[in-house]
């Protein structure tokens, strides 16, 4: 307790910490440097560390152009809290646009849907439990624990 309070004193930075902890998990993810920039700060490319992709696979990828990549299928996420402006930076597409195609890949060819998650924590949070899966976040890497490991072809990973 603080000293003349009768509630428990509990840091900023040990709430954050507690929070990073829980987000943190010995799964590695891999992510990619986007270079253009988002509205709300830069756009970073999470994939499962299985997922050997590069920055020119992006589009192709969230177009369901490719479905799998060296024998991994691949689990598309969209990220509600950042899709409009990874839309427009990375596929040149409007959100209707995109719904549409995907609405179609559906029902035509079989594939499915990209799933749906509310912001930077649950992506990671999947993204580092599910093999193939692949999305975009804009919080900084660092609290993700991410860091660069290749320096030529921007994959990232956990730091250990």
């Amino acid at each position: 307790m603080r000293p003349g309070h009768n509630t428990p004193f509990v840091s900023k930075m040990g709430a954050v910490m507690r929070i990073r902890s829980a987000v943190v998990s010995c799964a590695t993810v891999l992510w990619l440097v986007c270079s253009a920039a988002a509205d709300a700060g830069e756009m970073y490319i999470v994939a499962h560390s299985c997922l050997p992709v590069t920055n020119d696979d992006v589009k192709s990828i969230f177009l369901g152009e490719r479905q799998m990549i060296d024998g991994v299928n691949l689990v598309l996420v969209d990220n509600e809290a950042s899709q409009t402006a990874f839309l427009d930076k990375f596929i040149k597409l409007s959100k209707a646009r995109y719904e549409e195609i995907w609405t179609k890949k559906a029902f035509q060819e079989g594939l499915a849907i990209p799933k749906s998650k509310l912001d930077d924590i649950e992506v990671v949070q999947f993204v580092k439990r599910t093999p193939g899966a692949i999305s975009y976040i804009t919080s900084s890497p660092l609290f993700f624990q991410l860091t660069k490991i290749c320096p030529r072809s921007n994959v990232f990973s956990p730091i250990p």
